[in-house]
């Protein structure tokens, strides 16, 4: 054997057992990675919710906050209508005292109106944030279970698993990128490779 093909004999020797090293790395994880692969599509489904109530929450206050500020635009109105007829008629005193302080009572009801309008505005970067948050847990869902399929192609004793199997639920996982990652599939997924 040339000095060439026994450097090239031994550097493909080094690399079968970094493979068989890394391959086995991959094995320990692979309770993890199980368990992270069942937990991922709950804590995804929990903050979807999170952001659907919140946003609901927020749409309701918000509403009653402008059905609010439309019934104070209304008073504000008549109550200017009804000064303005006092003050006509040249009657004045506690009366006209009275209205101002409601009137001026109303004015500062308005801008914490508008204040609360300006505190509820925090509800869109919560829902940009927590829409960012189920991407990235999404796609790392994916990769989990990629790493499972792509990995888990062997049984615990050492026998490889049905090749047409793992490229179906590669099939699966790779179309399940333009939906939502169901739990069903995860749970196939992962029945199909013996942690069910």
């Amino acid at each position: 054997m040339s000095d060439q093909n026994r450097k090239l004999y031994e550097e493909l020797g080094d690399l079968a057992r970094y493979i068989e090293q890394t391959m086995h790395g991959f094995q320990n994880l692979q309770q993890p990675i199980e368990a992270a692969s069942h937990q991922l599509p709950q804590a995804t489904e929990h903050l979807s919710d999170l952001r659907k109530m919140s946003e609901e929450a927020t749409h309701n206050v918000m509403g009653q906050t402008e059905a609010i500020q439309d019934n104070h635009g209304r008073l504000l109105t008549a109550l200017n209508g009804i000064l303005a007829r006092l003050s006509h008629a040249g009657i004045g005193g506690p009366l006209l005292d009275d209205l101002e302080a409601i009137r001026q009572l109303l004015n500062d009801d308005e801008k914490r109106l508008i204040e609360i309008f300006t505190a509820l505005s925090f509800q869109d970067l919560l829902a940009q944030r927590v829409n960012k948050l189920v991407t990235v847990l999404t796609d790392v869902e994916h990769k989990l279970l990629e790493l499972l399929v792509i990995f888990g192609s062997q049984h615990p004793n050492g026998q490889q698993r049905d090749q047409g199997k793992t490229g179906d639920m590669l099939k699966w996982l790779e179309a399940s990128k333009t939906t939502a990652l169901k739990q069903d599939l995860v749970d196939d997924v992962l029945e199909q490779l013996g942690f069910g």
